[in-house]
C-alpha cells in the first residue's frame, strides 16, 4: 500500500481510497487474495472497521480489475458515524487466500487530500 485518503462521499458515508503499487495489485489478482480495507484507530488498532474493497467500480474479490499504470486505486465507504468514532484513523489491507496465507499490510494514517497518484 502506497497511500490512503478519505473524502466526503455522498450522503452519510466517507470514501476511503487506497493506492496500491502495480506489483502489489498484480500479486493480489494473480493469487486471488481476498482482502478488506480496514479503517482503525492508529492509537488503538482494536477499534477497527473493515470495508469491502472495489477496484474500477467492481468488487475486488472478483479479480477482474485492469492493471494499468504504476498504481491502482482500491476504494470503499464507511458510515460517517463509524468514521467519526475513530480518533486517529489509519488504514491497512487485511485478508488472505487458501493457498498463500494471510495478507496484513502495515497501517498508514489517512490523509484528507483531493487525489491519489
Amino acid at each position: 500500500m502506497v497511500s490512503a485518503q478519505v473524502e466526503s462521499g455522498s450522503g452519510s458515508h466517507q470514501v476511503i481510497r487506497v493506492a496500491l503499487s502495480k506489483d502489489d495489485a498484480q500479486s493480489i489478482k494473480d493469487r486471488e487474495i481476498y482482502f478488506s480495507i480496514v479503517v482503525a484507530d492508529c492509537n488503538n488498532l482494536a477499534n477497527r472497521f473493515p470495508i469491502e474493497a472495489y477496484i474500477s467500480q467492481e468488487p475486488a474479490s472478483e479479480f477482474n480489475f485492469p492493471i494499468t499504470g504504476d498504481f491502482l486505486i482500491a476504494e470503499g465507504s464507511i458510515p460517517d458515524q463509524v468514521f467519526r468514532g475513530i480518533a486517529s484513523p489509519c488504514v491497512s489491507l487485511q485478508g488472505g487466500s487458501y493457498f498463500f496465507g494471510k495478507l496484513e499490510s502495515e497501517s498508514i494514517p489517512l490523509k484528507k487530500t483531493s487525489r491519489l497518484p
